[in-house]
């Protein structure tokens, strides 16, 4: 892609409301240094000097998207939890619709943890279960995205919904005929992405 499609592009996005529909994970950076070495087994001992928190998957397209768009939301799973919370928060402090992210009690909000000293990644820890979404979770998201829609009708040609690699096609058994309950029309080209988070 050019530099000047690139311009047309922006240029064009500034004006649309821009819908993401996927993952929504908290990304947390455990900051430290590394002084010894691990008397209990080889590995390194890190000493925290600092924390900070971002949003990721789907949360993280959306944030990178409310850079170029005034108007952006994100429709997902949150957990009732602290993680769930935060990540609210932080999407909130930027001024991104949270309206229509579904807590469900039963959900673990998705956290990855990364540890980093000496400014490298000793380890990642990744709190998330691997398993498909129940047919209620399933209901809240579909009836959160028909909510949304109603008042954008008179304008679709001016909304974009992306999706990023739910959880739902990449790691569960749910069959492929079940995008179509949420009768979304994909407004711009979507490439899924199919690189690990």
């Amino acid at each position: 892609m050019d530099l000047t499609r690139l311009d047309q592009i922006l240029d064009r996005a500034s004006s649309r409301r821009i819908t993401v529909i996927g993952d929504l994970m908290l990304d947390e950076f455990v900051w430290g240094k590394v002084g010894r070495i691990s008397p209990e087994a080889p590995v390194p001992v890190v000493e925290v000097t600092g924390e900070s928190f971002y949003p990721g998957g789907a949360a993280n397209v959306v944030r990178n998207l409310r850079e170029f768009v005034d108007r952006v939301a994100i429709i997902g799973l949150l957990g009732k939890d602290r993680s769930g919370q935060q990540l609210r928060e932080l999407l909130s402090e930027q001024k991104i619709d949270t309206s229509n992210a579904v807590e469900e009690a039963t959900f673990h909000t998705i956290v990855k943890t990364r540890i980093i000293a000496r400014h490298q990644q000793v380890v990642r820890v990744d709190r998330e279960r691997f398993v498909g979404p129940s047919a209620s979770q399933i209901e809240e998201v579909v009836t959160a995205v028909r909510i949304f829609q109603k008042p954008m009708r008179l304008f679709s040609k001016t909304t974009v919904k992306v999706f990023y690699r739910p959880n739902w096609f990449r790691r569960s058994r749910m069959p492929r005929a079940q995008p179509a309950k949420l009768s979304l029309r994909i407004l711009i080209p979507v490439t899924w992405s199919s690189g690990t988070a």
